[in-house]
């Protein structure tokens, strides 16, 4: 494992839960799977939608608390094409969480660049081991088949449209 560059890692504790004054209710949560770029790139791009709804508000620095209540300090970048990305000590986080390609991550964004996380391997055990989140498991793969759902009927009808030509 690489040193820990200063600052990354935060307090040892629980989490202090929402923050009083949150105007965001309840918590926004989406999902990435980790791909092999996403390592090699030593960043993780937040979703596009996170970016645009959330990106002015976020300050440089994200605190991410994961199921264990440790606390980490990444640094946020912004695009100007408005994506996000946890860049600064994204890769100590991943080389201490011991996070490989395949893996599944699901965010709770809590407000003011606070950020929950909990963290699946590729065969989802942690799910069992953590127990966390499952409801923003659910959300984020009800999302994932809607869009799916979407894309495949719009195939079809493109199919039936080529047909009738």
């Amino acid at each position: 494992m690489a040193a820990k560059r200063k600052g990354c890692l935060g307090n040892i504790g629980p989490s202090s839960g929402r923050m009083r004054g949150s105007n965001i209710s309840p918590p926004v949560h989406f999902f990435k799977v980790i791909l092999r770029s996403t390592i090699d790139d030593q960043k993780l791009k937040l979703p596009k939608k996170f970016g645009r709804e959330f990106g002015n508000d976020l300050s440089a620095v994200a605190t991410i608390t994961v199921p264990n209540g440790r606390t980490w300090q990444l640094g946020l970048q912004k695009t100007e094409e408005g994506r996000v990305l946890f860049a600064d000590c994204w890769q100590e986080f991943v080389e201490y969480l011991s996070i490989d390609s395949g893996y599944f991550l699901i965010f709770g964004y809590k407000g003011f660049s606070k950020f929950n996380v909990c963290i699946f391997g590729k065969t989802l055990r942690r799910l069992i081991t953590h127990g966390l989140m499952l409801q923003a498991v659910m959300l984020s793969l009800l999302t994932v088949t809607r869009i799916l759902q979407k894309k495949l009927k719009m195939m079809m009808m493109m199919m039936m449209m080529m047909l009738m030509n």
